[in-house]
């Protein structure tokens, strides 16, 4: 996309009879091209920072079999996290929890990682949900991280 506004622009000025003028509005479409691809590459580094693991059972106590672990490669504190659990079963591609969204104001240092433990019945729809046919030790558990917070709320 950046390339096709920049030979646009190249087009534009050989075209233009006013050079200043082109010239301007083609430093300042150049400009704005650039920090589009700098913000866009600034988001996709800050996603991939921050990412969490799930399984059942692991370290986590028998009231608390969902075990996540969420990670910071960021060089920032985390100091909330949303996330989603979702778990498969063998070969569909169904999650069997639906939409579940779950969030933790435990506090991530950079480079580093914490496990969280929650319980799977929380409200006793999800213990429904998971032992509903299916035994959670077979399924496939994934977490994805929706949306965390570096700043100090504290402050």
């Amino acid at each position: 996309m950046p390339y096709l506004l920049f030979a646009a622009l190249v087009l534009g000025l050989l075209f233009f009879k006013q050079k200043k003028a082109a010239m301007a509005v083609g430093g300042i479409l150049i400009a704005a091209i650039a920090a589009i691809t700098a913000y866009d590459t600034y988001i996709a580094t800050r996603s991939a920072g921050v990412t969490c693991a799930v399984s059942f059972g692991g370290e986590c106590p028998v009231e608390e079999p969902i075990c996540v672990t969420i990670k910071n490669t960021l060089k920032k504190p985390i100091y909330k996290t949303r996330f989603r659990i979702e778990a498969y079963r063998e070969g569909h591609s169904t999650n069997v929890l639906g939409l579940q969204t779950f969030s933790s104001d435990a506090i991530i240092p950079p480079h580093s990682e914490k496990t969280l433990c929650f319980s799977d019945d929380k409200g006793g729809w999800l213990k429904t949900k998971i032992y509903a046919g299916h035994d959670p030790m077979t399924l496939q558990w994934r977490g994805t991280v929706t949306e965390f917070v570096t700043g100090d709320p504290r402050r």
